[in-house]
């Protein structure tokens, strides 16, 4: 039987990654046509594959919280943690994209900053949250 810091430490971190997951869709949903007339198609997909890249890195981010939480223990960094290994799973999974795929540049590059920027929010809130800030 799980503990009650265990089970609320986990459906915190659940409703963290539903919300990142919303973000992600009504960023995805309001960008869709001014990039598809903006930029053509290729600007589309190139649009996706940034919203992916940043919600993977928004969800791993925030294991550093999770864990911390399960622990029970408090530490005052672990946010400063979270946030770096946000922007280091932003990078990797962008540079794995940007090989992989043959995604215009200028569209990916600029919706990985909106995106990035977006789900700064949601990270932060999240973070404040599960370690008893607001």
């Amino acid at each position: 039987m799980r503990t009650e810091p265990e089970r609320g430490a986990g459906a915190h971190f659940t409703r963290f990654c539903v919300w990142v997951l919303v973000a992600v869709a009504a960023l995805g949903a309001l960008g869709y046509l001014p990039t598809r007339e903006l930029a053509g198609g290729e600007a589309v997909d190139a649009m996706l594959a940034a919203l992916v890249a940043v919600a993977v890195g928004s969800i791993v981010g925030g294991v550093p919280i999770l864990i911390v939480q399960l622990s029970g223990r408090s530490k005052p960094t672990v946010a400063l943690v979270a946030m770096a290994v946000r922007l280091l799973a932003v990078a990797l999974v962008a540079a794995f994209l940007a090989l992989v795929l043959e995604l215009a540049v200028g569209p990916f590059l600029v919706w990985l900053a909106l995106a990035y920027l977006a789900l700064l929010v949601v990270d932060t809130r999240y973070a404040m949250t599960a370690l008893g800030g607001s």
